[in-house]
């Protein structure tokens, strides 16, 4: 108890500009921590000046002392995370992100912060003219392109050129990445690796944006958009290039292909831009442990005064957004559903082919890799499906066994 406590020089503290009042960040190591008030003051207290635990126990907040037991506990949420002057973090297994998986670094954030010049195209003139340039390209490349032209115009490209195209579509996908990046350096924060993983079950590339958590709300909407507005600027430069000089087709299909993944990363309702372009907007991280709580607020005896000062407005959206979301969500799982019953009536009916009239196919090369062309999103959708199943059936043996040997899984 009259041991000196201090925090480590490293750490920042903030303000966490979010829907929610009395909330604070606190960034070290490359981690960030959404804490309370009552984390924030006692942090505070010791961030320049060493005092023992009983000093800090006597200390108040708006007028209420704090108990040894909140001061302790405090304490060792730091402690354990090395937050303190003469301590070491515990070390944890790395929390894995369970919608994002296989990752693959492509860029370490040594690399990403090479790139800083490419901030140069948030500063506030050329962002603004720039972007209306990339709005009105997008919407004419919409409304003279149709997506089922779009995909059988890239079905019908020949195995030759799968190849070219998917590069071009990554290079302008990369260079998307780099948006996000750029984004958190305009505001002066460090940005992580850039890499590839599988999103559920599409492959997409990733940019680690972590630190945008400190940011002010509507700075960490430009880092949402900024990985659009990147696709959309460069988009525009190759199509203006290709259509006067360059006059490739193929690159053509790819331009516009890459505006139709504009729509898609849009999306509100699955964790791409326009789902954290939302969170942002209405100021919450967990969109739907927020829903949840919002909703069933008006049924609960200790209600969240929060909630009830919001404005009549910001209500209507957060209820819109509650029904759409539950809308998406049910119609996402039944497309997951059907296409998984249809993967597998493919592959059943590629084995029956395979044992039945093996007389009368041919296995070359060719053959092969346009049979896995073909499939790919088959495999990819079985494969998904059978690492899902494998997930629940661990849980539950944990779930099962640690019950029965009366531990806890919290």
């Amino acid at each position: 108890m009259n041991e000196l406590i201090q925090l480590k020089p490293e750490i920042s503290i903030n303000k966490f500009d979010t829907a929610e009042k009395n909330s604070y960040l606190i960034s070290f190591n490359n981690r960030n921590w959404k804490v309370s008030s009552i984390v924030y003051f006692i942090c505070c207290q010791i961030k320049d000046t060493p005092a023992t635990a009983q000093q800090l126990i006597e200390k108040k907040i708006n007028d209420t002392p704090l108990n040894e037991k909140c001061v302790n506990d405090v304490l060792e949420f730091l402690t354990n995370n090395g937050m303190l002057i003469g301590t070491e973090a515990q070390k944890r297994p790395e929390k894995r992100n369970r919608y994002l998986w296989a990752r693959i670094t492509i860029l370490p954030a040594k690399v990403v912060e090479k790139f800083h010049f490419l901030s140069v195209f948030f500063k506030t003139p050329f962002f603004i003219a720039m972007g209306v340039i990339c709005l009105a390209f997008f919407g004419l490349i919409m409304l003279t392109h149709s997506s089922s032209e779009v995909s059988a115009t890239i079905q019908a490209l020949k195995f030759n050129d799968l190849i070219p195209f998917f590069i071009i579509v990554f290079l302008i996908g990369l260079f998307h990445e780099f948006g996000h990046s750029s984004a958190l350096m305009h505001y002066n924060e460090t940005p992580r690796r850039i890499g590839v993983a599988v999103y559920f079950i599409m492959p997409v590339l990733f940019s680690d944006v972590t630190n945008a958590w400190k940011l002010k709300k509507w700075q960490r909407c430009i880092v949402d958009l900024g990985g659009i507005y990147f696709q959309l600027m460069l988009s525009f430069i190759l199509f203006i290039a290709n259509y006067f000089w360059l006059k490739i087709p193929l690159l053509e299909t790819a331009i516009i292909f890459s505006m139709l993944e504009v729509i898609n990363n849009l999306n509100p309702f699955i964790r791409m831009d326009g789902f954290w372009l939302v969170c942002d907007a209405l100021g919450i991280t967990s969109p739907l442990a927020f829903l949840f709580a919002f909703i069933t607020n008006p049924f609960r005896k200790n209600k969240n005064l929060q909630f009830q000062s919001f404005s009549t407005k910001y209500k209507i959206v957060i209820y819109t957004y509650a029904i759409a979301t539950i809308v998406f969500l049910t119609y996402f799982f039944s497309v997951l559903v059907n296409s998984t019953r249809l993967a597998i009536t493919y592959v059943a009916g590629d084995i029956q082919k395979l044992i039945y009239e093996n007389d009368t196919i041919s296995f070359t090369f060719g053959n092969a890799a346009e049979y896995l062309s073909k499939r790919f999103t088959t495999f990819i959708i079985l494969f998904f499906m059978i690492r899902l199943v494998i997930k629940g059936i661990s849980a539950l043996i944990k779930l099962f066994f640690g019950a029965k040997n009366g531990t806890s899984n919290k």
